[in-house]
């Protein structure tokens, strides 16, 4: 048995401590969160086209299973939000949220199947 690491394991990870990171920032108040000086559809846009990228790259073979769950998770962190003091959900940040997931789940995808991406063992074998 060999002790490699695949790129794709890594990705994995990647993209559940993005997830993870997205939950938490999600709950925290609103003064609690890191500031970047990029306007927020812009932090929204980056933070979810990568979550998509890095779930599409990690778990290949599953990118429509994974739109349903980009939109479900896009729309579940904008409800969560309602039961925060001092946050607010909005239905342009989900609108946002879910199509950059949905573009970087795409987009991902699409590299993927055309072998523009050395990733490993999964590699193009998409379904």
């Amino acid at each position: 048995m060999s002790s490699t690491v695949y790129p794709r394991k890594i990705i994995r990870v990647i993209a559940w401590v993005l997830l993870a990171t997205a939950i938490v920032l999600t709950v925290v108040p609103a003064q609690l969160r890191p500031v970047t000086g990029a306007p927020s559809s812009v932090e929204h846009w980056a933070m979810f086209f990568l979550i998509g990228s890095g779930f599409a790259l990690g778990y290949s073979r599953s990118d429509y299973p994974l739109c349903g769950a980009a939109i479900a998770f896009a729309g579940s962190l904008e409800l969560l939000q309602l039961f925060v003091p001092g946050r607010h959900a909005r239905l342009s940040d989900f609108v946002i949220d879910a199509l950059s997931a949905v573009i970087g789940i795409a987009l991902s995808g699409l590299m993927d199947r055309n072998n523009l991406l050395p990733l490993g063992p999964e590699g193009s074998t998409r379904a």
